[in-house]
């Protein structure tokens, strides 16, 4: 049986188009949840049959459930050390004004220029940014995994090595794979920026 596109997408992404997280309800999305970013994987869901251990919430912040760590303080301190400060700015006009996600699977592209500005804040870019991009974004065998890379902005491919196009979903008794994932993120360009510390800016103010 194939899984609504729009259930699909939110097991990829690990929450619903409405921003509720999947593991704090997973059947259906929940508005008074919406902003909801108080949560963990460990007692709520370890195996992945809500949220899935491959969706993008959980590589990108695996917070209490990051497999490789032995206890729920073990994770939450190695998560803490790779976290950033992050946000998504969009860009260009909305392929749909509504933004319901049943409408925009029904337009087609019309050339217009649009994205996402992704801008994070980091005190250690190799520590930080870098280290969740190869080690948690597009590392293969991430919480267990054979072949999968982030379903939304992962690298996508299969060559001689390895392949990391797929995306496994948990499900009882048997889960479900998806093979030959495209890749859904483009990068057109990047940059990084260095912000004066603490420190700087206590100077530029006592000297501005």
């Amino acid at each position: 049986m194939r899984m609504p596109a729009i259930a699909l997408a939110s097991k990829m992404v690990g929450r619903w188009p409405d921003g509720s997280p999947l593991t704090r309800c997973p059947a259906k999305p929940d508005p008074s949840l919406s902003d909801a970013n108080d949560f963990g994987f460990w007692e709520e869901d370890k195996a992945g049959l809500k949220c899935p251990i491959g969706a993008h919430i959980r590589r990108t912040n695996p917070r209490d459930h990051l497999v490789t760590e032995r206890t729920q303080k073990d994770s939450r301190e190695m998560a803490a050390k790779h976290r950033m400060l992050r946000k998504g700015r969009p860009y260009g006009p909305p392929l749909s004004p509504e933004l319901d996600p049943h409408t925009l699977l029904q337009r087609t592209e019309d050339g217009e220029e649009r994205g996402l500005h992704f801008i994070c804040l980091v005190t250690d870019i190799r520590r930080q940014f870098e280290f969740v991009q190869n080690n948690w974004v597009n590392f293969h065998k991430f919480g267990g995994l054979e072949n999968d890379s982030d379903p939304i902005i992962g690298n996508h491919y299969q060559n001689e090595r390895r392949k990391t196009d797929s995306f496994s979903i948990p499900e009882y008794p048997v889960r479900k794979v998806l093979t030959d994932l495209p890749n859904f993120t483009r990068l057109k360009g990047g940059a990084y920026f260095f912000f004066p510390g603490i420190r700087a800016l206590h100077y530029l103010l006592a000297n501005g």
